[in-house]
């Protein structure tokens, strides 16, 4: 379980995307979190 820096609830998982499916280089996976309190959300970037 990863929490919000911001006001410490937890995060929930929204999406994931390949990097080609952004139009990035290289090969990898990026996944978006939302903050189940405040909406903050946070991108992770793993290849």
């Amino acid at each position: 379980m990863i929490n919000c820096l911001l006001c410490g609830a937890e995060m929930i998982w929204c999406d994931e995307y390949t990097f080609e499916n952004l139009g990035m280089e290289g090969t990898g996976v990026v996944t978006n979190l939302k903050c189940t309190e405040c909406s903050a959300s946070a991108d992770f970037y793993s290849n």
